[in-house]
């Protein structure tokens, strides 16, 4: 039993079998100065790609990774950033020991401040969460 797509074409699924067989055995080739122009610019660019890369210096690691990141204002950003994050590590300041009330330096848990000074918000939390229902 076979079907047949009256709306599209009008023929039955054989005869679009047999229209599609014939298509797919017929294979185009191409004219002779078409193919003759696709060689030409195929050995053209084979010889230019040739000129270029014996001309050209090999690429290092390093400047395939600047490149990649953001040329060198990027690459003196991430320099300074981590220059300043060392900084920071190895000499921790006074401040920030204060701030955390001696747990960096590892004083115990019982330190001289109060939560209300390390977080100065911290009241104003309080008093809202009193008043929420």
């Amino acid at each position: 039993m076979s079907k047949t797509d009256e709306n599209e074409t009008g023929l039955t699924d054989a005869a679009l079998d047999d229209v599609f067989a014939a298509a797919r055995a017929t294979v185009p080739e191409p004219r002779a100065e078409v193919m003759a122009r696709i060689l030409a610019d195929a050995e053209g660019e084979i010889d230019r790609r040739e000129s270029v890369s014996a001309n050209a210096r090999p690429a290092h690691r390093f400047d395939i990774l600047r490149a990649a990141i953001g040329g060198w204002p990027a690459m003196a950003g991430m320099a300074t950033a981590a220059v300043t994050g060392l900084w920071i590590g190895v000499s921790a300041p006074d401040q920030l020991s204060v701030l955390s009330g001696g747990w960096i330096e590892g004083a115990s848990a019982n330190s001289e401040f109060e939560l209300e000074e390390l977080v100065p918000g911290y009241i104003a939390l309080m008093a809202l969460d009193e008043v929420a229902p």
